[in-house]
């Protein structure tokens, strides 16, 4: 079991939203307007990565032809259609309830546009769960690790009290710059072999979280 920890930064995408499958649609439309080939699921979680510039590149994408800035826009749109039918990662309800009643706090820090962000969140009921929701400006999705940084900055938690849930490298990445604990949760956008090449502890699915850090 991991010692008792006062908070939990939870990810969002892939994490506590099941968005995997949108996430490869959208992209998947793009793909097939340009005549590239097409994304299965596990060349989906074997090319995913931030910052998603390079991820883009991987696909085959040209900056020199398209802007970045455009084609963000384009999933952007595509995403918006197709992921409000993306529910939440099972078990992900009873996780948050039994980190409240043990009182403790949780913050959502994620790679998404904020305002985006919490209306995705209050979409699925669950922002009362949360003291903060931190999200980025833009949706050019860099990464999050300044947010993380700003957001560790102003709060009276120690690394040692904090334990991180993701479902991709870049939170553990995200999690080793704040020099907290991280629990990596493989049913998201990255797949086992590549949580577990972080030497950090690896759940596949939210019911091992539980048993981790709540149940003896």
């Amino acid at each position: 079991m991991i010692q008792e920890k006062e908070l939990v930064i939870w990810d969002w995408n892939g994490t506590l939203l099941n968005d995997t499958a949108p996430c490869i649609a959208s992209m998947n439309h793009m793909l097939a307007r340009r005549g590239m080939p097409l994304l299965t699921e596990n060349r989906y979680k074997e090319l995913f990565r931030f910052p998603v510039q390079e991820y883009y590149v991987d696909l085959g994408f040209d900056f020199s032809r398209e802007s970045f800035a455009l084609l963000s826009v384009e999933f952007i749109s595509l995403y918006r259609e197709l992921q409000t039918e993306a529910g939440l990662h099972e078990g992900a309800l009873e996780l948050l309830e039994a980190f409240r009643k043990r009182k403790m706090k949780q913050v959502i820090l994620s790679a998404m546009e904020r305002i985006t962000l919490i209306g995705d969140v209050r979409a699925r009921g669950i922002d009362g769960f949360f003291d903060d929701i931190l999200g980025l400006d833009d949706h050019y999705a860099k990464g999050k690790a300044e947010i993380a940084k700003e957001f560790l900055l102003s709060s009276p938690y120690r690394p040692q009290e904090i334990v991180m849930l993701g479902d991709t490298r870049h939170d553990f990445e995200v999690a080793s710059i704040l020099g907290c604990t991280c629990i990596l949760i493989a049913q998201g956008h990255h797949p086992l072999h590549k949580l577990l090449t972080t030497g950090a502890p690896v759940q596949k699915n939210l019911a091992g979280v539980l048993n981790l850090l709540i149940n003896p």
